[in-house]
Formats: structure tokens, C-alpha cells, sequence
């Protein structure tokens, strides 16, 4: 039997190919200045395939810790970071590790607070 985490995780997936096709009619008709194509395509893979499910697997799946989850994300960011910085330059690139920054100060935020309320409960015993 196919687990609930794995249905999502194919249903964000499937959503995403539906923005590639989306990106891809985008480009045909509009297009997109410079190298913001790829940083669409960055966006779009990162969203459907790492940060909707997760935070959507945060929310109902409690067996796994919001840590975990979170360094998933950050993962995927960063490998998928990693594949698009040898196509783009400036601007784009910075907008690409940006957001992996912004990841990693979200896993740091998180550990942080889930410490000091932890901290405080053992400080009120």
C-alpha cells in the first residue's frame, strides 16, 4: 500500500509538472528577460518538490520532527542550487542562494525557539 507521505509527495510533484508546462507556454508567447527563466524553474521545482509537501507533512504528519523536515528542504535547496549556478550569473544567482540562505536561517530560527521553550518548560519545573 502506497503511504499518505508518498501521495503527497507525487501529488506536488504531478502539480509541478503542470508549472513547467505552464513556464514553458510562459516563454513560447511572453518570455522572460535575461536568465529569470531559471530561476522560475529553480522556484518551481523547490516549491513542488521539496517545500509544499514538507510543510504540508509538518502540519499533519507529527511522527517526524519540523527539523527534519525542514533540513529536507534545505537539502534539496541547496543540491538543486548547486545544478543551477553553473547556468546563471548575477542578479538570478544571488536570488537562487538567497533563498537557500533564507532556508538555513529558517532551520537555525526553529531550532533556536523550539530550545529556549524547551529550556523555559524545564526552567518552570
Amino acid at each position: 500500500m502506497i503511504s499518505s507521505e508518498n501521495k503527497i509527495i507525487a501529488a506536488t510533484l504531478l502539480a509541478g509538472l503542470c508549472g513547467f508546462v505552464l513556464l514553458g507556454i510562459i516563454e513560447t508567447v511572453i518570455g522572460l528577460p535575461g536568465q529569470w527563466g531559471f530561476v522560475v524553474m529553480f522556484l518551481l521545482l523547490v516549491l513542488f518538490g521539496s517545500i509544499l509537501p514538507q510543510l504540508y507533512l509538518i502540519k499533519t504528519d507529527q511522527s517526524v520532527s519540523t527539523s527534519s523536515r525542514l533540513g529536507v528542504v534545505t537539502l534539496v535547496l541547496v543540491i538543486l542550487a548547486a545544478g543551477f549556478s553553473s547556468e546563471v550569473t548575477g542578479t538570478e544567482l544571488t536570488v537562487i542562494w538567497g533563498l537557500v540562505g533564507i532556508s538555513i536561517a529558517l532551520i537555525v530560527i526553529t531550532e533556536l525557539r523550539k530550545g529556549y521553550q524547551q529550556s523555559a518548560q524545564n526552567g518552570n519545573r
